[in-house]
């Protein structure tokens, strides 16, 4: 399947379509995939906002996107955990309203 087009703040999460050579690697390690975790793009720029004013991180939205799903409960971490956070790419306008 492929999209049209896409749109989130987000943006390093979204694809218009999957690859045969991921899709391929996903469908042969799927007993390695717990699942999927669907997390919005108001909870990523929340978590990315809060990356920045509390642990003074500098990570974009997609970066965020695992916070999110935890702080969400999307994901129920089982320790240890870790979340990775990356990314520092982000134009601040997007975050206007």
């Amino acid at each position: 399947m492929r999209l049209e087009r896409t749109a989130s703040i987000a943006d390093g999460l979204i694809t218009l379509g999957v690859g045969a050579l991921p899709f391929a690697q996903l469908a042969a390690h799927r007993d390695r995939v717990a699942g999927v975790a669907l997390v919005k793009t108001p909870r990523c720029a929340r978590r990315y906002i809060f990356s920045g004013d509390t642990g003074h991180l500098a990570v974009e939205p997609s970066g965020a996107a695992t916070t999110a799903a935890v702080r969400s409960g999307a994901v129920e971490p089982v320790p240890p955990t870790v979340l990775v956070v990356s990314g520092g790419n982000v134009d601040p306008s997007l975050l206007e309203d």
